[in-house]
């Protein structure tokens, strides 16, 4: 069964330019009263401003004719016209099955300059190993939360595909902060897990990667309650948003003054976690304390 529409950024960045040249017009013209003029489904106008569809060139040109804009304005909304209309670039990467808010979180990544992680569960998808991910998805597969047989290796290949953003030319930053109960959890065993704290030990090497860990002395914190991913861009017209996820799916904030609000949070937690220097300590005894076992 099809998914429906779904909402990408440069498909949002075009229907936020429609939306100001619509509300400069006229502040009291709403999406249903220009469906009407143009003789048009309500529903084309909401889901174009929303970022879920690209219109019609016909309609477009209708819509830049009627807003009476100038030629750079046109060119403008031509060229975002154009770039909503291509296909994503991490298409490939995507879980063919998955939720689509996961798979808008991965174009997401694709396309962020920084990505700051509040891992309260489980280690973030960017940072796992692929033992650590196969551990997750046989959990994922005995709950009550799957209704489908769960394919371990092709969400290992998802996870391959979103990590390639922490190398190569222009490498995504990352910003992770991890519960140390989320490093004590021994998912998939204590060798899965002694694997995936090297593997942790390695990517803190990287410059565009910082881990840093909240210690369970820190007590209660701010959003310790759920994972948190917050998105920068570096087109400054492109605002950061947050995705917050949960089991099954995820919901995307946008609105500035929660997504303010977020960073505060972050913030503060931020001010509780330990160093990058001495959260690569706490792994290392974390090991040997593994090593032991």
């Amino acid at each position: 069964m099809g998914t429906g529409p779904e909402r990408t950024r440069r498909k949002a960045k075009f229907g936020r330019l429609m939306t100001q040249f619509r509300t400069r017009v006229d502040p009291a013209l709403t999406p249903e009263k220009l469906a009407k003029q143009l003789g048009v489904n309500r529903t084309t106008i909401n889901r174009m401003e929303a970022g879920l569809t690209v219109p019609s060139r016909l309609l477009m040109n209708a819509l830049l004719g009627f807003y009476n804009v100038s030629d750079e304005e046109r060119a403008e909304a031509e060229q975002l016209w154009h770039d909503a209309k291509q296909p994503p670039a991490t298409v490939s990467f995507e879980p063919a099955g998955g939720p689509p808010e996961f798979r808008s979180l991965y174009r997401a990544e694709w396309e962020a300059s920084e990505v700051i992680n509040l891992a309260t569960q489980a280690i973030p998808g960017l940072l796992q190993t692929p033992d650590y991910v196969r551990a997750l998805e046989r959990a994922a597969g005995a709950s009550a939360l799957s209704d489908e047989p769960i394919d371990a290796e092709a969400a290992v290949r998802a996870r391959q595909g979103r990590q390639q953003r922490l190398t190569g030319p222009d490498p995504i930053t990352v910003r992770a902060l991890i519960d140390q109960g989320v490093l004590r959890r021994l998912v998939g065993g204590a060798a899965v897990m002694s694997d995936q704290l090297n593997h942790l030990l390695r990517l803190s090497e990287l410059p565009n990667v910082t881990l840093r860990v909240i210690p369970e002395t820190a007590g209660a914190y701010g959003l310790m309650s759920g994972s948190v991913t917050m998105l920068h861009f570096s087109d400054p017209d492109d605002p950061a948003a947050v995705y917050l996820e949960y089991p099954g799916g995820g919901s995307w904030v946008e609105d500035r003054a929660a997504v303010n609000r977020f960073r505060r949070m972050l913030e503060g937690v931020e001010e509780v976690a330990l160093s990058a220097d001495e959260t690569a300590e706490l792994i290392r005894e974390l090991l040997a304390e593994l090593e032991e076992q």
